[in-house]
């Protein structure tokens, strides 16, 4: 329709940015709805917002066009907030001792979604044209969320309103009992605190750099993926790639992420230090943003089958990072004191969603300004020393838990 990268960069952005705005609202208010409600309406607003995406080539104008991509896009992002906060509860509920293995069965489908989703997307494209891929899809997916409403199990919920003042009047005495070995300012606590484990607060999380670099480096990761995800398409068509070979770009992608979060989320629980997962993650997409483009000052010209190598490596580096930012995030929690249960995985899990989205929202919208005012080649050295920086910090924490694994080791030994 003639829009600019600008333009269409948002329309991948805002979903995520509609996501990051709703999704704590819902994770702590969606019981008074009921979980059962919560994830039906969500998820019905999806398919929906998906199929009557297929009318917008009616729209001629770019601005009215763009303006209800904008609008569809936000209340996708709306409907993936309320789905997804109910159903983290439901799983829970119903799988109370399987948390990890909830975590790990939710990201393969995540990566099955962006294995499929392009492939599938394209052929339908090539088949019927723009349309016929939001009517089949977004029907589809109305279809499956309305059958939903018979096949959830109507949870009880709790009463909200007593339970809630009732927990943050406990929280907020814990949080202030700095005689009892809990510092209020840094968030640390003392495990002899009298036998109680204080709740996570979001404010801890804020305050102490320890605990909110997972989720920094998360959103790292989220910003290159969104950088690749909304602007890679028009640079590969720049290549000489076909729809077919911009969809394989993207299954490839997919695919490797699938494999790569089995891979690495086994590797982190059977060996520890998730730092350097995150490092070789960084790592990983440092090369990819240096040859995917490839960046302006190495004299190679860009290729489809180089740019699909890289997706291949950014598969990787994505689920490295995904992986090891939940299982980081989770481990500082516990060493600092904090309780071990379902509040403090909700927590995390509500962050983690939050830094995921706006990762999402930040990656698509600021590359979508600068490749329309520098190209994709040089906004690819943008996403290098992101990555470099990245690394650089990942690296000196990788450092620092080794040490401190050596110290413990040792410390066992003697006693």
């Amino acid at each position: 329709m003639g829009a600019t990268p600008a333009q269409y960069g948002f329309v991948f952005g805002i979903a995520n940015l509609s996501l990051f705005l709703f999704s704590p609202f819902f994770g702590k208010y969606g019981g008074r709805l009921g979980p059962k409600m919560c994830f039906n309406i969500g998820s019905v607003l999806q398919g929906v917002s998906g199929f009557l995406f297929g009318f917008l080539p009616y729209f001629k104008d770019v601005g009215a066009f763009i303006g209800l991509s904008y609008l569809l896009r936000f209340l996708e992002g709306l409907g993936t907030a309320m789905a997804w906060s109910a159903a983290l509860g439901i799983l829970m509920k119903i799988f109370p001792n399987k948390v990890a293995r909830i975590m790990s069965w939710t990201q393969t489908c995540f990566g099955l979604g962006y294995m499929l989703g392009p492939a599938v997307g394209a052929a339908l494209y090539e088949a019927g044209g723009f349309m016929l891929p939001f009517f089949s899809i977004g029907g589809l997916s109305t279809v499956l969320a309305i059958s939903l409403v018979f096949t959830i199990p109507n949870l009880e919920t709790v009463n909200t309103n007593s339970n809630s003042t009732n927990d943050d009047e406990e929280s907020d005495t814990l949080v202030n009992q700095d005689e009892s070995g809990h510092d209020a300012q840094n968030g640390h606590a003392d495990p002899q605190c009298n036998g109680i484990r204080p709740n996570l607060r979001f404010r801890t999380i804020i305050s102490s750099p320890g605990l909110l670099f997972p989720f920094v480096d998360l959103f790292s990761a989220l910003c290159g993926n969104g950088m690749l995800e909304s602007m890679l398409e028009p640079h590969l068509r720049e290549a000489g790639a076909s729809t077919i070979d911009i969809g394989v770009s993207f299954l490839v992608f997919g695919l490797c992420y699938s494999i790569g979060n089995m891979l690495f989320g086994s590797a982190i629980d059977k060996w520890g230090y998730p730092s350097f997962f995150s490092l070789a993650g960084n790592l990983m997409f440092l090369i990819t943003f240096t040859f995917v483009g490839p960046v302006s000052f190495i004299p190679i010209r860009p290729s489809e089958h180089l740019i699909q190598a890289m997706m291949a490596l950014a598969g990787f580096a994505y689920s490295a990072l995904v992986c090891s930012s939940f299982s980081r995030a989770q481990k500082r929690v516990i060493e600092m004191g904090f309780s071990d249960d379902i509040n403090t995985y909700v927590m995390i899990s509500g962050i983690w969603l939050s830094a995921f989205a706006l990762g999402n929202f930040v990656g698509p919208t600021v590359a979508g300004l600068a490749v329309d005012v520098i190209g994709f080649r040089r906004t690819t050295i943008i996403f290098f020393a992101l990555y470099a920086a990245m690394a650089a910090f990942d690296a000196i924490e990788a450092i620092k838990q080794a040490a401190r694994q050596r110290a413990a080791s040792a410390y066992e030994e003697l006693g």
